[in-house]
């Protein structure tokens, strides 16, 4: 009986790391299609054994699902992504702080989650950003990852190289999504 507990277990955290990388890919790509494939690409790579080594399999499963949506991403709108088209747009906060539009990140992770009416205004608003400002609000707000650490995610990410994403123009790009957020919020219908 324990085994088969075991078992179950393990295949229930399995179901949950796919259906976690899933929703990252989603997120990140705006296509549930792209994200599947994205998914079933970076779970083929993982080095990794999921049954010895658990949770580094599902480390190094996140960072490749990441590496893999931002090349995908680039690749399928590369001019969303270039430099001069990314920096000062829509900035009307002078902070990188999520909490200034009104919400933690712990709501928003929760309007994710949640099957109510907020999920799909959060993804509809997802949606219809700019495939940059998408990724950028992602990996900061949704994945906790600073300004540097994004920038750096961009540059690893282009073919080329990088592009010169900076911490700077990341938190530019975050500041512009953060106010298309307030003011969808301001601008959404009471629940």
């Amino acid at each position: 009986m324990d085994l088969m507990a075991n078992g179950q277990s393990a295949v229930v955290s399995e179901a949950d790391s796919v259906a976690e990388l899933f929703q990252t890919a989603a997120l990140l790509l705006g296509n549930p299609v792209e994200a599947v494939a994205t998914v079933e690409q970076a779970v083929a790579r993982v080095q990794a054994d999921p049954c010895a080594e658990p949770a580094m399999a599902q480390a190094e499963s996140r960072a490749l699902l990441v590496q893999l949506a931002l090349e995908r991403a680039i690749a399928l709108d590369p001019a969303s992504f270039a430099q001069e088209e990314t920096a000062g747009r829509d900035v009307c906060f002078d902070t990188e702080d999520l909490e200034s539009t009104g919400v933690t990140a712990e709501q928003l992770t929760q309007m994710i989650s949640d099957t109510g009416a907020a999920r799909p205004r959060l993804r509809a608003w997802l949606e219809h950003l700019r495939p940059a400002s998408r990724v950028v609000f992602v990996l900061r707000a949704m994945m906790g990852k600073d300004s540097a650490a994004v920038a750096e995610e961009l540059r690893r990410a282009h073919a080329n190289g990088g592009n010169g994403w900076t911490a700077e123009q990341v938190g530019l790009v975050f500041r512009g999504a953060l106010c298309s957020l307030a003011n969808s919020l301001v601008h959404a219908p009471a629940a």
